[in-house]
């Protein structure tokens, strides 16, 4: 089907399905995947035109959570100062930070998140300062650069990045994303 959906130039997708011994098919790593998409390689995360989801049994049994009781996530905001030169819009950073922290602040949350809040440069509002305090994140403060996202991501089990992006493709490089960091 994937064949046919790139020969026509549609949208496909790709759902495997794990059977058999869960366990061990859990653990892969599916979105590291490649697929051949109009003649050239791609991760199927990162697949134009593919839609990428793993299906798991409904009958499956619960996997053992991991031995640490909260799950740790950097949410991490780059917003350079010189993307008026590149033709790149500012981010809007405290509206970002209230949008995330409201949507882990829900009811339905368990309380077993502890965020990590890294806005870059740009000095958020009152407003958003204070809904970091009340969601007890830590806020970092300083540029969001890889080097710094890394050195927060090292304590992390999942990092959240709004940036600009980009994909390059030329003669030198084929199909590589990029992200617009701070410096």
């Amino acid at each position: 089907a994937l064949p046919r959906a790139s020969a026509l130039s549609q949208t496909g997708r790709l759902r495997p399905s794990l059977d058999g011994d869960i366990a061990e098919r859990y653990g892969i790593r599916w979105e590291r995947m490649y697929v051949p998409i109009d003649g050239e390689s791609w991760p199927v995360a990162t697949a134009p035109r593919l839609l990428f989801s793993r299906c798991l049994p409904e009958n499956m049994e619960d996997i053992e959570p991991p031995d640490e009781a909260v799950f740790r996530l950097l949410f991490a905001i780059a917003n350079p100062s010189d993307l008026a030169a590149k033709n790149l819009a500012q981010i809007d950073v405290s509206s970002e930070v209230l949008s995330l922290v409201e949507a882990l602040s829900a009811p339905s949350s368990d309380q077993r998140l502890v965020l990590t809040v890294m806005p870059g440069r740009t000095e958020l509002s009152p407003e958003a300062k204070a809904a970091i305090a009340g969601a007890n994140a830590e806020l970092v403060t300083g540029p969001a650069t890889l080097n710094r996202i890394g050195e927060f991501a090292h304590n992390s089990h999942g990092v959240h990045v709004i940036a600009h992006g980009n994909l390059i493709n030329n003669a030198r490089v084929k199909n590589q994303g990029v992200l617009t960091l701070e410096s």
